[in-house]
């Protein structure tokens, strides 16, 4: 699969997934039965490209609250809002327009409000916006997410005859994942091919979580089309990225993905589980042919996140000054 700087965010979208595309059936997963799950897991990674989770009840109140949490926020003024900017915190707003660009010559339309390990467990100084339910929202959904990401680990890394206990093994402390609470502002009129939602890229941790409220994400397939994810309620999207891609040696493709500008405002959850820090992913020995080089070089996360970021930085700063 390319990665982020090799995917063109212009290339056209094939079709639109329908919204009763098969599931992982989330009971069935948070219940640890892997066994029934295995087979349609094993379909959607190699057809697909990524995994899509029904959700119970349960999880879909909590995923709703922390929506309309964030809707609240955003629904308030900057001035409101500039008290909790992220600047250079990881956590807090970030406006519509500062988004890092994935992509060269894009301006990104979305804005943000990212939580970081020390947010939620209280170590970041006036991290919260005082707005009543907030924090506790926000607070469930994280900890309701990584509830969901342990046993989704596992079922991939059984897709692929890894160790049961490898994946989620490698990604336990927490302390490199974010949430992203995202809206993005109904499209209206003309614009540049250059403005979109979010430009075309991989994610950098070991998988991604995403929840939303209406259409806007697109997909790369591995067979190179893109197509419209499904956002049907409770539909919950998992996307592959770039330090599974590396244990795997290319046989799972971190998933190529975008975002729209939306002809009607659209919200999204995001969840990157990043694998531990100092943890150096190489391919595992079961996906190196003997006797041929790994395809995929080693990464470490945080190193790997600061150089993604660095590059997209630098993107959006040559975009605003070629504006």
């Amino acid at each position: 699969m390319p990665q982020t700087r090799e995917l063109n965010h212009l290339d056209p979208v094939a079709e639109a997934v329908s919204a009763s595309l098969p599931s992982i059936d989330g009971s069935l997963l948070l219940a640890g039965n892997f066994t029934a799950l295995l087979p349609e897991a094993r379909r959607m990674r190699r057809e697909q490209g990524y995994l899509c989770v029904a959700l119970g009840e349960p999880q879909q109140r909590v995923l709703g609250a922390a929506l309309a949490a964030a809707k609240r926020f955003f629904s308030c003024d900057d001035g409101v809002k500039s008290r909790v900017h992220a600047g250079d915190r990881g956590s807090g707003w970030t406006p519509s327009g500062e988004e890092p660009a994935y992509q060269p010559g894009t301006i990104s339309s979305v804005e943000s409000f990212d939580a970081s390990l020390g947010l939620i467990q209280g170590n970041e100084k006036h991290g919260f916006p005082e707005l009543e339910g907030f924090e506790n929202a926000t607070v469930a959904c994280w900890d309701q997410l990584l509830d969901i990401a342990d046993p989704l680990l596992e079922l991939i890394g059984r897709s692929c005859d890894i160790a049961p206990d490898f994946l989620p093994g490698h990604c336990g402390t927490r302390k490199l994942n974010t949430m992203r609470l995202l809206r993005y502002p109904p499209d209206q009129g003309p614009r540049g091919a250059e403005e979109v939602g979010i430009a075309a890229h991989t994610d950098f941790e070991c998988i991604t979580l995403l929840y939303q409220d209406s259409p806007g994400l697109e997909l790369r397939q591995p067979d190179g089309r893109w197509v419209e994810a499904p956002s049907g309620a409770g539909q919950l999207i998992v996307l592959f990225d770039d330090m599974l891609e590396t244990w795997t040696n290319g046989l799972v493709q971190a998933t190529g993905h975008r975002v729209r500008r939306p002809a009607t405002e659209r919200h999204s959850i995001v969840m990157f589980i990043a694998v531990d820090e100092g943890v150096v992913v190489r391919p595992l020995p079961q996906f190196v042919e003997c006797g041929t080089e790994a395809a995929c070089a080693p990464r470490e996360q945080a190193s790997h996140i600061a150089a993604e970021m660095a590059r997209a930085r630098h993107n959006a700063l040559e975009s605003k000054v070629g504006k």
